[in-house]
């Protein structure tokens, strides 16, 4: 039985054995056959088995292409040029080689940034989001791509309203060199002197205004009465401004019951970029100021009127005045 056994696995050894064999006979004869089709259809220089080596390693290597430039511009292989027709007259356009596609901004500064110079309105658009047309962009100097690079925020700012508020100052009383004042305003907010003053004294020490005037001088002055149609004597109180807006402003105010009327004027400010559109802040007349990432540029309000506003600043060096137009309400 054990005899049958072992006869029986030599067997099935033998023949798998020899199936093998045939196999790789098979296998290597249809390799040899298939090597001779390709080197018969080789070009004769191939057929060398040295030189057929060397083109399949070479093949297996890899190249890098360098362009060709000629007048700045990249010669591309295996690319035709970049040629357009132009819509209205049919004309071919070389932008590497034609004049300006659109007036005043040259057709490399486009290439340079990747904007696409195929659109007619290609200076108006803001590629980078920071409330800047490519024009802008381009005249001032600054990254059409970058939003951290943009012009100066001065050209860009915008009045969103004007408050005004007008005040009197009284000159309502005296005792020998001794005077009293009173303030009133179109908020209906209102002082007095707590008592008399004399010159070179600050008012009011409390209260609205507090310590915004200082008395100068009180001289009796001739003055022309319309009611009376003559000249009469008149006290004049010499008060100058304290306040940080305003500091050093002096004025006249006669003696009397009705006083004198003088405005306080500040604008509500935006900016109408970087999405700043609804952050608004408030500048007085005569009032120094800053924007934001221009730190080092100071600017003054110096002028408020129903027309315009006039910002004074320095930059390069320069005395600039910037002036914003008031739009009627």
């Amino acid at each position: 039985m054990k005899r049958e056994r072992f006869l029986l696995l030599w067997l099935v050894l033998f023949w798998l054995f020899v199936a093998v064999g045939i196999w790789l006979t098979f296998s290597l004869s249809q390799n040899l056959r298939a090597e001779k089709l390709i080197k018969d259809r080789l070009p004769p220089v191939l057929k060398e088995k040295s030189v057929l080596q060397k083109s399949l390693v070479s093949q297996k290597k890899i190249r890098l292409f360098e362009f060709p430039i000629l007048d700045d511009r990249v010669l591309r292989l295996f690319v035709g040029p970049q040629l357009y027709v132009r819509k209205d007259d049919g004309k071919i356009v070389d932008i590497y080689q034609n004049e300006s596609v659109h007036d005043g901004i040259p057709n490399d500064w486009f290439l340079k940034y990747g904007i696409d110079i195929t659109l007619l309105d290609a200076p108006l658009k803001d590629a980078d989001k920071d409330g800047f047309s490519n024009r802008e962009e381009y005249f001032l100097g600054t990254n059409p791509k970058d939003f951290s690079s943009h012009p100066p925020l001065i050209s860009r700012l915008k009045i969103a309203h004007i408050d005004v508020v007008r005040w009197k100052l009284i000159f309502s009383g005296d005792i020998g060199d001794k005077y009293q004042f009173r303030y009133r305003d179109s908020l209906g907010k209102e002082n007095q002197t707590s008592s008399f003053i004399v010159a070179g004294e600050t008012f009011f020490t409390e209260g609205e205004e507090k310590n915004r005037f200082r008395l100068v001088k009180v001289l009796e002055e001739k003055i022309f009465n319309k009611s009376l149609n003559a000249d009469t004597m008149k006290k004049i109180a010499y008060v100058e401004d304290q306040s940080s807006f305003k500091k050093g402003f002096q004025y006249q105010v006669s003696k009397g019951r009705e006083g004198e009327e003088f405005q306080d004027s500040k604008v509500v400010f935006y900016i109408d970029a970087l999405g700043m559109q609804k952050d608004f802040f408030e500048i007085r007349e005569n009032q120094v100021f800053t924007l934001p990432d221009e730190t080092e540029t100071k600017y003054l309000l110096r002028k408020i009127d129903n027309q315009q506003v006039e910002i004074e600043f320095r930059r390069n060096g320069e005395q600039k005045v910037l002036i914003l137009p008031v739009k009627s309400s």
